[in-house]
C-alpha cells in the first residue's frame, strides 16, 4: 500500500493544528523555496480527505493545486505540441487533459492516492493516458448525447450539456464577460454565496464543471442551475 512520506505527513499534521488563516497563508504560497511551501501532494490529501470543507480549507486547496496542475500540463502539452493527436485537440487541448486528470483524481479509492504519495508521478502519467487514449481511441467516443444525470433533487439534465467543450464559453457566459458593468457587479455581490461563486468559479476563472461542482460541494447539475440562476440575475443589469 502507498504511504504519504515522513515529511509529507508532518506538513498534514502541521496544517491540521494551525489556525485557518494560518493555514490559507501556507495554501497559497507558490515558491517551493519558502519554508512553509505546502506540496503539492498535502494538498491532494487536503482535497481527498474534505479538511474542514466548511471552513473554506478544500476550496484554496483545489485552486491552488489546480494553479500547479495549469503550469504541469502547459509544459508537457508544449512539449507534444507536434504530435497529431495534440494538434487535432487544438486550443481544447491543455484544458481537456486538465478535466481528465482531475477526473481520475476523483475517481481513485486507494486508501493514500498515488497523489498524495508523488503528484508529478501521479499526473504525468494521467497525462500520458490521455495521450495515448487521443491517439489510439480518437474517433471512438461513445455518444452521450442521450444520457442524463439527475441531481441531488430528482432533476434530469443532459449530460452533454455539462460536460461537452468545458473550455468554450456559452454565447451568454462571453457576452456576460464583456459587458459586466458597475451595476451588474452589484447585483452578482447581492446574489446567495453559491450562485455568486457558480458564476466566478465558472466564468470567470473558467473552472471545468467537474471542478466547479467540488468547489460548491454539490453536484454537475446542480452546479449548472446555480450558474443558471446567477446568469438570468446578471442579464437584467446589463440590458
Amino acid at each position: 500500500m502507498r504511504k504519504r512520506s515522513p515529511r509529507h505527513q508532518e506538513q498534514l499534521d502541521s496544517l491540521q493544528r494551525a489556525e485557518l488563516p494560518e493555514v490559507f497563508r501556507r495554501i497559497k504560497l507558490s515558491d517551493h523555496e519558502q519554508p512553509d511551501y505546502v506540496a503539492s501532494e498535502v494538498l491532494a490529501t487536503l482535497i481527498r480527505n474534505r479538511a474542514n470543507q466548511a471552513g473554506g480549507v478544500v476550496t484554496a486547496a483545489v485552486v491552488e493545486l489546480n494553479r500547479r496542475l495549469q503550469v504541469f500540463v502547459g509544459k508537457r502539452v508544449r512539449g507534444v505540441k507536434s504530435r497529431p493527436e495534440v494538434k487535432r485537440r487544438g486550443d481544447q487541448m491543455l484544458g481537456d487533459t486538465i478535466d481528465y486528470v482531475w477526473d481520475r483524481f476523483y475517481e481513485d479509492q486507494d486508501l493514500v492516492s498515488n497523489s498524495e504519495a508523488f503528484f508529478a508521478v501521479f499526473a504525468r502519467n494521467k497525462i500520458d493516458d490521455f495521450l495515448e487514449h487521443l491517439c489510439a481511441d480518437k474517433n471512438s467516443m461513445d455518444s452521450v448525447d442521450s444520457m442524463d444525470i439527475v441531481d441531488e433533487d430528482g432533476n434530469a439534465s443532459s449530460y452533454i450539456s455539462t460536460v461537452e467543450d468545458t473550455n468554450a464559453e456559452t454565447p451568454e457566459e462571453a457576452l456576460m464577460r464583456q459587458q459586466l458593468n458597475a451595476k451588474a457587479l452589484n447585483v452578482l455581490m447581492t446574489m446567495p454565496k453559491l450562485e455568486r461563486d457558480a458564476f466566478c468559479y465558472r466564468v470567470e476563472c473558467k473552472y471545468p464543471w467537474q471542478l466547479v461542482a467540488d468547489l460548491l460541494g454539490c453536484s454537475i447539475p446542480t452546479a449548472n442551475k446555480h450558474l443558471e440562476r446567477s446568469m438570468k440575475k446578471l442579464h437584467g443589469a446589463i440590458e
